[in-house]
């Protein structure tokens, strides 16, 4: 199964790109190549709390396998300081409704589909009565109800 992932940094728009310059060619299409091959999208995260297309911090929500995960974290830690990120598994979450495109104001439709694709992934009968079980009955979602009349329980 592919969790979801956030991944926050301090890393400014600027500084990437100064990064990116200075790093080598190979490097950077492995970078390039890696990228291309997941589900991610990005963002920015200003003092605020609101997000941007291009002003703040550096935020990444990705989709990964067990594999993809190992190889990002190393292509991270090659390329950037590991003190100044982190990466927190958010899979749970989402399928339960507790973080989606909602929790970006300023970029919900930007973040939109990847919070969609996973849900059309994984959310599943077994997730939402699970859901159900924690958080009751109120806290079911149009797609939950989809989900468990699809399913004919």
């Amino acid at each position: 199964m592919k969790k979801i992932y956030r991944l926050d940094s301090d890393f400014t728009d600027p500084e990437l790109d100064d990064i990116n310059d200075n790093m080598s060619y190979e490097t950077r299409e492995l970078m390039l190549s890696f990228a291309h091959s997941i589900e991610l999208v990005e963002t920015y995260q200003r003092e605020d709390g609101t997000y941007h297309s291009d002003d703040g911090t550096d935020v990444l929500i990705c989709i990964l396998d067990e594999w993809e995960k190992e190889r990002m974290f190393k292509l991270m830690d090659l390329i950037f300081d590991p003190s100044r990120y982190t990466i927190k598994d958010i899979s749970e979450d989402v399928l339960f409704g507790r973080h989606s495109e909602k929790d970006y104001k300023g970029v919900e439709e930007h973040m939109k589909g990847i919070f969609e694709k996973y849900l059309n992934m994984y959310l599943d009968q077994d997730t939402v009565l699970d859901k159900i079980n924690k958080y009751g009955m109120a806290s079911l979602t149009e797609i939950d109800k989809k989900v468990l009349e699809s399913d004919n329980i």
